[in-house]
């Protein structure tokens, strides 16, 4: 849909730069022979001149805004794909207990969370949205990872807690104070 709204919209644009292009060189003949009538002393050469200045000048706002349109097109496109990845992400976690600490269970929240993190710090989706959507949740992971010592089976000598990256946690006191 988008992708013929865009090609309709290039079309649109096309037309538009065609129909100006008439009306200036329509407008200047016009202006020359009133100028000529009138004997008003202008050089004619001049005249071409000042109508290509205008005409680039249309050019360059109509391609402007088109660019303005398909990048917001394309944030557009980004945020959904972004929400989507993030939503796979967390939409099949398991809740964690420190006591019973599940190896894939606690690395499918880490991995979760390490992508959250990445793209909180990164500055790559809306910050508001991750805070109102996923926040409350990637603040109790986090909690209950960050107070488990207990060592996970399947990892010797591994705590949950250690599980935590950096990222993770500078990811997690930002949102906590945003």
């Amino acid at each position: 849909m988008n992708l013929i709204k865009l090609f309709f919209e290039y079309v649109v644009a096309i037309i538009v730069q065609f129909i100006i292009t008439a009306l200036f060189i329509v407008s200047s003949i016009g202006l020359i022979e009133v100028l000529l009538k009138y004997k008003i002393i202008i050089s004619i050469e001049i005249i071409p001149f000042v109508f290509i200045g205008i005409y680039i000048i249309a050019n360059a706002i109509l391609w402007k805004k088109k660019d303005i349109e398909q990048s917001r097109l394309k944030e557009k496109i980004n945020f959904v794909e972004n929400f989507d990845k993030i939503q796979n992400q967390w939409k099949d976690l398991s809740e964690l207990k420190c006591e019973n600490m599940i190896a894939n269970d606690l690395n499918d929240a880490i991995n979760a969370m390490k992508y959250l993190s990445k793209i909180w710090l990164n500055d790559s989706f809306c910050k508001d949205t991750i805070r109102s959507e996923f926040f409350e949740d990637f603040s109790i992971l986090y909690q209950t990872i960050d107070k488990c010592h207990k060592t996970v089976p399947g990892y010797d000598r591994r705590t949950a807690k250690s599980f935590i990256t950096d990222n993770i946690k500078k990811a997690y006191l930002e949102m906590l104070s945003y």
